[in-house]
């Protein structure tokens, strides 16, 4: 079959932060994800595996709609296998296996080309240092989970992305998907609510539309 795309559309209603897992001088801990122009982008990764997450808790969730044969569940613990011409589960169907390629193909979520001009237009207004309007420097204390308070002495600073990014990301998909499948990957999209890390401490609320 041609390939078909969606086009996802990530709204932000706080900021938000996706890490790159790298640090940076003056006491930052934590940077943000950026690309080769030095601006913000959600990865592809992130967008599949919690769309993923959720759209599996869906189906679980409604059996009568989505079947009941979700593999890696306790009730069936093991991963779907081509076995003839039967299809995988729902899940598989959509975002591929080990055993199974999926028929989404997501790619990076990136900032609207206004906004790209935008930015890259006041970088020369901050060499080497962070734009305001972009992103910002939050200090935070580290959370003793079990206890419920803070620990002592263990401040750590991460970059927060503004809540007036806005992003866009392809869908490609590859590979027919049947009624079922394509609802279920609608609402997946209706119910992803946050992205990036510290969700519990207010960051990452977002809204996602699939044109």
């Amino acid at each position: 079959m041609p390939i078909l795309e969606r086009h996802l559309h990530i709204t932000f209603s706080t900021p938000f932060r996706v890490g790159s897992g790298l640090g940076r001088g003056l006491g930052v801990d934590h940077t943000a994800v950026r690309d080769a122009d030095d601006l913000p982008y959600i990865p592809g990764s992130m967008l599949k595996g919690r769309l993923r997450s959720i759209c599996k808790r869906l189906a679980l969730s409604l059996t009568a709609d989505f079947g009941e044969d979700v593999c890696q569940t306790a009730a069936q613990p093991a991963a779907c296998q081509p076995q003839g011409e039967d299809k995988p589960c729902i899940i598989c169907q959509l975002f591929g296996s080990r055993f199974w390629p999926g028929a989404l193909r997501f790619g990076d979520g990136r900032l609207s080309a206004d906004q790209r001009l935008a930015f890259q237009l006041r970088q020369p207004l901050f060499p080497g240092g962070l734009d305001p309007e972009l992103s910002q420097d939050r200090t935070q204390v580290r959370l003793n989970r079990r206890r419920g308070v803070a620990e002592g002495k263990l401040l750590f600073t991460g970059e927060t992305i503004s809540r007036e990014c806005s992003f866009s990301a392809t869908i490609a998909i590859i590979s027919d998907l049947d009624s079922r499948a394509e609802i279920l990957l609608e609402y997946g999209v209706k119910m992803l609510t946050h992205l990036g890390a510290q969700k519990s401490r207010g960051l990452g609320q977002c809204c996602l539309t699939l044109s």
